[in-house]
């Protein structure tokens, strides 16, 4: 008689553990009031996107340039995880780009 390392019932199971499911997310990322919208992901414009409410399905950084209504532009960035999870991502500019009043304090960055 044959010897196997497992029993039939098991390579049931270590069938089982082999696939691999991708739970497919469909996020609604929702940009501040602005009259003007450009959608990127990863960088790269995303054609024909430009409401308020981006719908995502890819992980990855997207960002959104907005105009708002007294003609100021302004970014926000958006980190979409494999599971799903949306981060609003915040940036601090670097000091040595900043202007700061002498007369100001502290004088920090």
């Amino acid at each position: 008689m044959k010897k196997t390392l497992f029993p039939k019932s098991m390579w049931i199971l270590i069938l089982f553990a082999c696939v691999t499911f991708n739970i497919h997310a469909v996020v609604h990322i929702t940009a501040p009031l602005a009259s003007e919208y450009s959608w990127y992901y990863n960088g790269e414009l995303i054609p024909g996107e430009n409401d308020r409410i981006l719908r995502a399905e890819d992980a990855g950084v997207y960002m959104v340039e907005m105009v708002k209504e007294d003609g100021s532009q302004t970014k926000e960035f958006y980190n979409l995880s494999a599971s799903g999870t949306v981060r609003k991502l915040i940036f601090i500019g670097d000091s040595t780009a900043s202007m700061y009043d002498i007369n100001r304090f502290p004088r920090t960055g």
